[in-house]
């Protein structure tokens, strides 16, 4: 048997697919054949590929056509039709986000018509009611992760995932190999000032600019790390990173810079050396959950809480609600960044402190600031303020 399944997205995104990828092949098969296509062009820097080549979660991949809709794009989707038709795939499972619209799906089923597909598994629309629920007061409502509405596309299909969509989703799994955990290892022993102390991983780079929490303040927040004489840390990212690793270098006098320096997974395999991951919502903090390192997430209040959310046990949300909450703007319009620049660093320190106490006592906080099992979202840590409420004017602007 073939099968096409279909994904789009980055690093986020694609460890998010990883239970849905892992039910597929443990359900069909090694014999299956499953291959994966991807948005992302053979020489992005970051693609799907890039995490899961030459693991058994696919046997090969194929790049969706990028760039400007002009004859050249044309020409690769036609070619990419004809790839497609000589593999003779038996279906095609879409894994495409949970928020896709009907209409979005239905082009989806058009192309795969082309490709000349028997078979559609996953093509399943979520109401507005279900992908982006409100509360009475028009706040956007927790919602399962990212992850539970890939594998309710599968469950919806009639396939027998013997889930609910509100069933918690275990950590994923990245299957690291034991070369790539002593690569990591061996490329830190030699850079490492204090390698008597647990280090832990930063990455303050992102991709949309709403979830941007600024670079001073994670300086602060490393500045008092070091103080205190416990930790050593890292910073983590891609290419793009290398001017922020920098400044925060600068200002700890000290410290481990690996941005850009790894793939995707050699960046995983050198998270899984860490204590705990400080960030916002990104790549590296999905990778860093993957691996089972605790994190304590920044998130702006773009989106419904919980759908991107690390998966696994033993991390912190930090989330401000406001009243612009649930906008799904990539750039914020306020110039006061209000759910971003209200997280203060006295308050990512202390959870992070709490966190790497929790640890060094062998037990990871999963307590009402945790995870709700029931619906596998992590609520707003209680002692940070709804922000909604304000009166010096700060809320002022409303809705965006």
């Amino acid at each position: 048997m073939k099968i096409l399944v279909f994904r789009i997205g980055s690093l986020g995104d694609t460890v998010m697919a990883l239970p849905a990828l892992e039910w597929i092949r443990e359900h069909y098969g090694a014999a299956c054949r499953i291959m994966l296509l991807e948005d992302k062009a053979l020489g992005s820097e970051v693609a799907i590929r890039h995490l899961l080549q030459g693991t058994f979660y696919a046997d090969g991949f194929f790049a969706y056509p990028s760039g400007r809709r002009n004859l050249r794009f044309v020409f690769s989707l036609i070619d990419l039709i004809w790839k497609i038709r000589r593999e003779r795939f038996d279906a095609v499972i879409n894994l495409a986000p949970g928020q896709r619209t009907r209409v979005a799906l239905v082009r989806d089923r058009l192309f795969f018509l082309l490709c000349r597909i028997p078979s559609f598994i996953g093509f399943h629309s979520f109401s507005t009611d279900v992908s982006y629920p409100r509360q009475v007061d028009g706040r956007p409502a927790p919602v399962p992760s990212e992850a539970s509405f890939l594998l309710e596309r599968l469950t919806a299909s009639g396939l027998p995932t013997g889930r609910r969509m509100d069933d918690p989703v275990p950590r994923p799994a990245l299957r690291l190999t034991a070369t790539e955990l002593q690569q990591a290892e061996t490329w830190l022993e030699v850079r490492r000032r204090h390698p008597d102390r647990p280090l832990v991983a930063m990455a303050p780079g992102v991709k949309q600019p709403v979830n941007q929490w600024p670079v001073e303040n994670y300086a602060a927040v490393g500045r008092e790390l070091v103080r205190g004489g416990k930790w050593e840390l890292i910073v983590i990212g891609g290419m793009k990173e290398i001017p922020l690793q920098e400044q925060l270098l600068h200002t700890w006098k000290e410290g481990i810079g690996a941005a850009g320096a790894f793939s995707p997974r050699m960046t995983a395999a050198l998270l899984s050396h860490c204590r705990l991951f400080i960030g916002p919502d990104s790549g590296p903090m999905h990778l860093a959950a993957a691996v089972g390192v605790p994190c304590v997430a920044i998130f702006s209040d773009r989106d419904n809480p919980g759908r991107w959310h690390p998966l696994g046990s033993g991390h912190r949300v930090i989330r401000k609600s406001v009243p612009c909450g649930g906008c799904g703007h990539s750039v914020c319009p306020r110039p006061d960044h209000l759910c971003m620049r209200s997280v203060t660093v006295d308050e990512v320190v202390t959870v992070a402190l709490q966190q790497l106490s929790a640890n060094d006592q062998g037990a990871v906080s999963t307590t009402a600031e945790g995870l709700t099992r029931q619906t596998g979202v992590w609520p707003l840590t209680p002692f940070l303020p709804d922000l909604s409420t304000r009166d010096d004017g700060a809320g002022s602007q409303g809705l965006v």
